[in-house]
């Protein structure tokens, strides 16, 4: 079961006036007298409309600094929640790539999918996806963790470079379960996104 991401990049493009230059004579001049010369009215210039910035990747939580089961949760929340939120909505998968095992492949699918509306200029915007719960447990001391979250994804919308709405979401609650591990920096070695229904836990 894949998630969907989000957010929407705008682009404001700049508009041009043109003036009109007007020149003017007067028939009734003397012979070897000159016309007092017409002004030109001044062109006004030109001011861009200031570009858009891409939002900056989200800063990672100071708990991701230890590699216990509280360094464990921060690291998975980080990763299903701000990590995935932003890359949907601006395309950079560098810092999701960073925490995703090359043999993660719920991890691997989403690059797929992301890479995938790269390709057709699309993004997504949504509500953020909020952690309600969280549970974990100690495989190996240290090296190995499994995390569950029981996350609220919010509504989103799919657009093309126009504006266009191409794909949208009500979202839905899910259980995301995580193999972790530790090796000097956080690695997602398998990740389960299970959606909740009415009398499911």
């Amino acid at each position: 079961m894949q998630m969907r991401g989000r957010r929407l990049t705008l682009s404001l493009a700049a508009v041009l006036g043109i003036g009109l230059m007007l020149v003017g004579c007067d028939d009734e001049a003397t012979p070897g007298q000159p016309s007092a010369p017409s002004a030109s009215p001044a062109v006004p210039t030109p001011i861009p409309s200031p570009t858009p910035e891409a939002p900056l990747p989200p800063a990672r939580p100071e708990a991701m600094a230890t590699n216990d089961e509280a360094g464990a949760v921060a690291a998975a929340q980080f990763f299903m929640t701000e990590l995935y939120d932003h890359m949907f909505a601006t395309g950079d998968v560098a810092d999701w790539s960073v925490l995703a095992d090359d043999g993660c492949n719920f991890c691997n699918s989403v690059l797929t999918l992301v890479d995938e509306m790269n390709a057709a200029k699309q993004t997504e915007t949504s509500e953020p996806t909020v952690v309600i719960s969280s549970e974990s447990s100690t495989l190996v001391d240290g090296t190995r963790f499994a995390v569950t979250l029981v996350a609220q994804q919010g509504a989103s919308r799919r657009v093309d470079s126009t504006g266009t709405t191409v794909e949208s979401s009500d979202g839905g609650l899910y259980s995301l379960n995580f193999a972790v591990a530790w090796v000097g920096d956080w690695s997602m070695l398998a990740v389960d996104a299970v959606p909740i229904t009415d009398g499911s836990s």
